[in-house]
C-alpha cells in the first residue's frame, strides 16, 4: 500500500541530501550571525542596493533547509555588507517558510516567490518545493505487501520501506533512514522494519520519510490451539520437597503430535513466596499456601496449581514472644523446634532461617559455640525471626540503654479485696540523663502472695492487708553490685458501700482554712469507721485551695465550690462555702419550749464585721443532747417526750447553743369536791389535780391561781375556802392556761 500523505515534522532526514547544501547552509547561519553584529554597529549607513543569493532554487519537504543571502551596497564604500539577519523576508506561498533567511519547505509548491527587504530595497528569487520521494512503499521480500497481511506468533517478519523517486533512478530502499512505529505495542513491536510478533492481536505498522508514510494491518494468531502443563494438578507438597520439572506442550490448530515447548515456554508464578519455578520449568517448593505455575508461549497458555503445605503443625522459640536485653547484657541464646503433635518436638535452631528486622538495634547470629544468639547494639526495638518450612514465629527484642536509677510513677495503691490491676509505670535514668520507660524490663514479685499476687502481669488483691511488690531490672547493677529495684506498696482495704458526711456544707472564712471534714465509713462487711486523712478531696472551683500536706481546705475569694471526696471505689460530694466571718449570731427563740409532738423553726442571723446581716438556719447543722426527747432536722425542731436538754452546732469554728423544755400538754384540772356547803365562819380545802396526754398527773392546788367570784360570800387561798356570809358564789382554779370550778354555798 502506498500513500502520498505528508510526513509529520519529526521525519527523519535524508541520507541522500547533497553534503554541499548543508555545509553552504551552515556557512550561512554563521554570516547571518556575524552579518547582524555588524549591521548593528553600522546602523547610519546608507543602502543603494540588495543582491539575493541561494545555493539552490529547489528545497525538499522533511529534508534540511536553504539559508538565503542577501547582501547590501552601502553608499561610499568599495565592500559590500550581508544584511540577511536584519531584513524583512516574505513568502508568497505557505507550502514554503522563510525565517531570517532560511527557507524550510512544508508540501509540493512551484515558483514560490523569496523576497527580503533591507534599507527600503527588495530583491527576489523563485523557488520550488519538492518531495523527494513520490511514495513510500513497505515491501516484503522485494515485493509490496498488501494493506492487510496474516502472520502467526513466532513466524519472522522483516520489512523494508522503499522510496519511489520521480526518476526511477533516485528509487532506493530508505528502511533504516525511516521511521517506523506501531499501533499497539502489546501486540507488536517494530525496529527499522524487524517486527516482533508479541501476542493475538491487531497492530498497525506505519513507515514514514520525508512527508511521505505507507502502513500495513497485521492480524496475529497463534498457530496453536491450546497448551497443556503436565502434571495437570492440583499438586501436593510439602516445604522443602525436591524439586519437580514440570512438562509443556502446545496442540497445533492443524492437528498433530504436540509438540514439546518446555525450554521455549515462558515460566510465571502467582506467588513467588509458595512456588518457585525457573526459565526451563523446574519448580521447587518455598513456602505454605497455594500458587500457580503457568507455561506461556505463542499466545497460548497453561497452567497447573500447587497446595504446598509445611510437614509440621507449628514452629515455637525459646523465649516465646518477647525478650528484654540491656546495652550491658551479654547476647542471648534463641532456639527454635518444631512439632508435628502435643508429643513430638524436634529442635530445628540450626536449620532455621534467623533475621533481625533492625540490625542497628539487635543481631542474630550463630556463636563459636554453635548455639544462635541475639546480640543487643543499641537502645531500641526489633523483631527476631525465625523461619522453617513454611513456618514463621517472631521474637519482639527490646534493647534498654544503660540505666543508672529506677523510678516508680506511683509509690503506694490502695485497693480492696477482689480487684486487678496494671503496675504503676517504671522509669530509668540512662547514663545520657535522660529518662526512659523500662516498664517492660522489670521483673515485679510480691512479699505476701497471700494478700496481693501477681498474675499475667498485673496485681491482683486477694485479701485485705499491705503487701510490698518489688520491680527489679535484671542484668542491673548498682553500687553495691545488686540489682536496681523499686518498692510499690499494695493497701488492700475493705470495700466501701457508702461514705456518710456529718453535714453538707462547709464554712470557710475568707483567707483561712478549715481541717479537712470527718466521714464515716460504712463498708460492704457492716464494718464502719471514721476518716480523715484518707479521703482524697477535689474541689471544682480555683476559689478554694486544697491542701493535701496540711488536710485543709482554704477560702481564697467569697464563693461556692463542690468538694469531691474519694476514699477507694466511693466518693462524696460536700459543698463549700467561703463566706466573710460572722462576729455575732442571733437565735430565734433563745430558747426551745414545746409540748410533746409539737415543733418549732429555729432562725440564726449572722452579722459580719462590716454589719451585715445574713439568714444561716438552712445552713446550721444543729445536734440534739438527748434525741429521744427532741430531735432537729435542718432548721425544725419536734418534741418527741419529756425532757430538757439543748441544741449545738458549730459554725465558723464558733459554738452556737439552744436550751430546749418539753412537757407534755395538760389536758384536764379536776377538783377534789366541786361543790363546796360551809356555815359563815367554816372552812374547806380542795385540791386540785392536773391531768396531762401522757396520762401523768400533778397535785396543782399550790400551782394554781385561786379566785373567788364573790369575796362577800367566800374566800380562797391555796385551795383552802372561808366562808364569809351567806350566799353562793364560784372558786375558779387556774393552771397552766386551763380552769376548773368548784361552786361553793354558805348558810347561816
Amino acid at each position: 500500500m502506498r500513500s502520498n500523505q505528508m510526513e509529520k515534522t519529526g521525519a527523519k532526514p535524508g541520507r541522500g541530501q547533497p553534503f554541499v547544501y548543508r555545509f553552504v547552509a551552515a556557512l550561512l547561519l554563521i554570516a547571518l550571525v556575524w552579518g547582524q553584529a555588524g549591521g548593528i554597529a553600522s546602523a547610519e549607513d546608507t543602502v543603494t542596493g540588495v543582491e539575493l543569493s541561494a545555493p539552490t532554487t529547489t528545497v525538499y519537504v522533511g529534508e534540511d533547509s536553504i539559508a538565503l543571502s542577501l547582501i547590501a551596497s552601502i553608499s561610499g564604500s568599495s565592500s559590500k555588507k550581508d544584511v540577511t539577519s536584519s531584513a524583512t523576508w516574505t513568502s508568497s506561498n505557505s507550502a514554503v517558510s522563510v525565517s531570517g533567511g532560511v527557507v524550510t519547505a512544508k508540501s509540493n509548491a512551484t515558483n514560490v516567490v523569496i523576497t527580503g527587504k533591507y534599507g527600503g530595497y527588495t530583491a527576489t528569487i523563485a523557488m520550488k518545493s519538492l518531495y523527494r520521494y513520490s511514495s513510500i512503499e513497505i515491501q516484503k521480500d522485494g515485493v509490496a505487501v498488501d494493506a492487510k497481511m496474516n502472520v502467526q506468533l513466532g513466524d519472522p517478519l522483516i520489512l523494508t520501506a522503499y522510496g519511489k523517486g520521480t526518476d526511477s533512478n533516485d528509487s532506493k530502499v530508505v528502511t533504516d533512514d525511516a521511521s517506523w512505529s506501531t499501533s499497539n505495542s502489546s501486540v507488536a513491536t517494530v525496529d527499522d522494519g524487524e517486527v516482533t510478533l508479541v501476542a493475538s492481536g491487531t497492530a498497525t505498522i506505519t513507515v514514514s520519510y520525508l512527508g511521505r508514510t505507507d502502513s500495513v494491518v497485521l492480524t496475529i494468531a497463534s498457530p496453536y490451539k491450546s497448551l497443556t502443563v503436565d502434571p495437570a494438578g492440583p499438586v501436593e507438597k510439602l516445604v522443602d520437597d525436591d524439586e519437580l520439572q514440570l512438562k509443556a506442550s502446545a496442540q497445533l490448530k492443524t492437528g498433530g503430535s504436540d509438540e514439546v515447548v518446555t525450554d521455549k515456554a515462558t515460566w510465571t508464578t502467582s506467588n513467588a513466596s509458595v512456588v518457585k519455578v525457573s526459565e526451563d520449568g523446574e519448580v521447587s517448593f518455598v513456602g505454605v499456601g497455594t500458587a500457580s505455575v503457568t507455561a506461556t508461549y505463542l499466545g497460548v497458555s497453561g497452567s497447573v496449581t500447587f497446595v504446598v503445605r509445611t510437614p509440621y503443625e507449628a514452629l515455637r522459640t525459646t523465649p516465646e514472644k518477647t525478650m528484654k536485653l540491656s546495652l550491658q547484657d551479654e547476647p542471648a541464646e534463641v532456639t527454635a523446634y518444631v512439632m508435628k503433635d502435643a508429643t513430638k518436638s524436634e529442635v530445628v535452631t540450626d536449620e532455621a532461617t534467623w533475621t533481625s528486622s533492625d540490625l542497628v538495634v539487635a543481631t542474630v547470629a550463630k556463636g563459636a559455640d554453635g548455639k544462635t544468639y541475639v546480640t543487643p547494639k543499641s537502645a531500641g526495638t526489633t523483631t527476631i525471626k525465625a523461619s522453617y518450612k513454611g513456618l514463621t514465629r517472631q521474637i519482639t527484642v527490646t534493647v534498654y540503654p544503660t540505666v543508672t536509677s529506677l523510678k516508680l510513677e506511683k509509690e503506694t495503691i490502695d485497693t480492696y479485696a477482689g480487684e486487678t490491676g496494671s503496675f504503676p509505670a517504671v522509669t530509668g535514668e540512662a547514663l545520657s540523663g535522660d529518662t526512659v520507660a523500662v516498664s517492660d524490663a522489670v521483673v515485679w514479685t510480691s512479699d505476701n502472695d497471700e494478700i496481693v499476687a501477681i498474675e499475667d502481669g498485673k496485681w491482683k488483691a486477694l485479701k485485705t492487708g499491705v503487701a510490698k511488690l518489688t520491680a527489679t531490672l535484671p542484668n542491673s547493677k548498682n553500687a553495691a553490685g545488686q540489682p536496681f529495684a523499686v518498692t510499690l506498696t499494695v493497701n488492700v482495704n475493705k470495700k466501701v458501700h457508702l461514705l456518710v458526711a456529718d453535714s453538707s456544707s462547709v464554712s470557710i472564712i475568707t483567707g483561712q482554712e478549715v481541717p479537712y471534714p470527718t466521714i464515716h465509713v460504712i463498708y460492704e462487711n457492716g464494718e464502719e469507721e471514721d476518716i480523715q486523712d484518707k479521703v482524697t478531696w477535689k474541689s471544682s472551683s480555683a476559689n478554694v485551695l486544697v491542701k493535701d500536706s496540711a488536710l485543709t481546705w482554704k477560702g481564697l475569694v467569697a464563693s461556692k465550690a463542690t468538694m469531691t471526696g474519694t476514699y477507694l471505689n466511693a466518693t462524696i460530694k460536700l459543698q463549700a462555702v467561703v463566706e466573710d466571718e460572722y462576729i455575732t449570731y442571733t437565735i430565734e427563740p433563745s430558747a426551745i419550749e414545746l409540748t410533746i409532738k409539737k415543733s418549732k423553726s429555729i432562725k440564726v442571723t449572722g452579722k459580719t464585721k462590716a454589719g451585715k446581716k445574713v439568714s444561716l438556719g438552712s445552713r446550721i447543722e444543729w445536734t440534739s443532747s438527748d434525741e429521744s426527747i427532741l430531735t432537729v432536722n435542718g432548721a425544725s425542731a419536734k418534741a418527741l417526750a419529756e425532757g430538757n436538754g439543748s441544741l449545738t452546732a458549730t459554725f465558723q469554728g464558733k459554738k452556737l447553743t439552744v436550751p430546749f423544755s418539753v412537757k407534755p400538754k395538760l389536758t384536764k384540772l379536776t377538783a377534789s369536791s366541786p361543790t363546796v356547803e360551809l356555815t359563815s365562819g367554816g372552812t374547806a380545802t380542795v385540791r386540785i389535780t392536773a391531768v396531762y396526754e401522757n396520762g401523768k398527773t400533778v397535785d396543782a392546788t399550790a400551782g394554781a391561781q385561786w379566785k373567788a367570784t364573790s369575796a362577800k360570800v367566800a374566800k380562797v387561798a391555796g385551795g383552802t375556802i372561808t366562808a364569809v356570809a351567806k350566799g353562793s358564789t364560784t372558786v375558779k382554779a387556774t393552771f397552766e392556761g386551763k380552769t376548773v370550778s368548784i361552786r361553793v354555798k354558805v348558810s347561816k
